[in-house]
């Protein structure tokens, strides 16, 4: 046919030019049609991800009719099933199945079904193709939310001032992305430092992201860490963390005094009206904990309760000083040692002298003492003071000498002299009163 064609060719055109132009077409039309003729291709997803304790399968195609397949895995050099003439055959031929398109079903994912695969498709024209594919398995993480350091649940309060560096951690395979984001500031944290690592105990995959954050006084600040990928399930929270500046001392005007045989929460003192507050409890110092408002109030103090409250998107801050106090077991009886009645107590005065000392125990904070002279001829000279606390329980005394001028025996000077007992800030105040006789 080709030899008709040139002989045609030299028939009709005579000019050398045109003879070669026409042979040069010719033969570009033939290498054209020859090179539209496709090579015959196997067709895999790759990589591929297949989810644990589930069924799987590899989908493949090929271009070409084929007699039978070869599937191998890994280096392994012997095939792990084969399917030829219809028939199925190999070492795994128990839970790996191949379809007649050459797809490898998987009848059960485990771990050690990851790896690489190749499949080998036999041509029934003859020769074969191949192609690899990357399996991947997919371990859905066990945690309901990413675990932040310091926190136990998707939504914790943490009490700081300064720096500090926050640290959100999630397992899964493959890893987790995990995103920090300030919802105080409606933008993404950049500065994250990501580490990941494979557990080799549990060949999972461990992620982290550490950011550095700083707190000032009467600031807050929310941060929200969000997981992603692969192994992250629809049911996974996203997980919050509240941080809490300490609170400015000098804007506390509040002043709550509490008796320390009281059973009392903290939501009750502060008695805040938001559906969802946060507290913490704060010492002189800029630095304190966080607490939850059914805990009871069992610090002896004084200390500083902060509520926080979000309300319209802004964060509402109440804070009072608590102080707990504790009267005397006893204020029916005189504090006046040796004297059993608060009105009625004589103490003889010999040689018109006479040590007297007020005693308060069992109290907190420790109690305030004073001696009062209320007759002209009584005179104090000498004056000492004792205070001790173990835990929350304080005792205390003032002991005076007393000197009495006017030498006439047998003279009761009623109630000359009298102790005040005071727990300051407290509502508490004691007078024990006593009677000196001349002997």
């Amino acid at each position: 046919m080709v030899e008709q064609s040139l002989v045609f060719v030299l028939d009709v055109y005579e000019d050398t030019y045109i003879y070669w132009l026409v042979i040069g077409v010719l033969l570009t039309l033939g290498l054209r049609a020859k090179s539209d003729k496709t090579e015959p291709k196997v067709y895999c997803d790759s990589p591929l991800y297949l989810d644990i304790h589930r069924p799987g399968m590899i989908n493949c195609s090929v271009s070409e009719p084929v007699y039978g397949f070869y599937w191998y895995f890994d280096d392994y050099p012997q095939s792990v099933v084969t399917l030829l003439d219809d028939r199925q055959a190999g070492p795994r031929n128990n839970y790996l199945k191949i379809a007649q398109n050459g797809s490898l079903i998987f009848s059960n994912v485990s771990l050690s079904d990851e790896g690489r695969y190749r499949v080998d498709a036999i041509l029934d024209a003859g020769g074969d193709v191949s192609t690899s594919i990357d399996v991947l398995v997919v371990v859905p993480s066990t945690q309901l939310f990413p675990a932040i350091d310091g926190c136990h649940g998707d939504d914790c309060r943490l009490f700081w001032y300064g720096e500090l560096k926050l640290t959100c951690t999630m397992i899964g395979r493959p890893a987790v992305t995990l995103t920090w984001y300030n919802d105080t500031a409606k933008a993404a944290v950049t500065n994250a430092t990501e580490q990941r690592y494979k557990d080799q105990s549990s060949d999972m995959f461990v992620s982290s992201s550490t950011i550095n954050v700083k707190i000032d006084i009467e600031k807050t600040q929310t941060l929200t860490c969000t997981p992603s990928g692969l192994s992250v399930s629809e049911r996974t929270k996203n997980a919050s963390v509240l941080l809490m500046g300490p609170t400015n001392l000098a804007n506390v005007y509040r002043t709550k005094y509490i008796d320390i045989n009281e059973d009392t929460s903290y939501n009750e003192v502060l008695q805040s009206s938001c559906d969802s507050e946060t507290m913490f409890i704060q010492t002189a110092e800029p630095s304190g904990k966080t607490i939850t408002m059914t805990d009871k109030y069992d610090d002896p103090g004084p200390l500083i309760l902060t509520s926080i409250c979000l309300v319209n998107h802004t964060y509402t801050r109440s804070s009072m000083m608590l102080h707990r106090y504790k009267t005397p077991d006893d204020n029916s009886v005189s504090f006046i040692k040796n004297c059993e009645s608060k009105h009625h107590c004589i103490i003889a005065a010999d040689n018109g002298n006479v040590d007297l000392t007020c005693v308060v125990n069992n109290t907190h904070p420790a109690a305030d003492i004073s001696w009062t002279v209320l007759n002209s001829n009584i005179s104090i000279f000498n004056m000492s003071a004792s205070s001790s606390c173990i835990l929350d329980r304080c005792n205390s005394s003032v002991t005076i000498q007393v000197t009495i001028s006017d030498d006439q025996e047998d003279i009761e000077y009623p109630e000359c002299l009298q102790c005040v007992v005071i727990l300051s800030g407290y509502k508490f105040r004691h007078e024990s009163y006593a009677t000196l006789k001349m002997n």
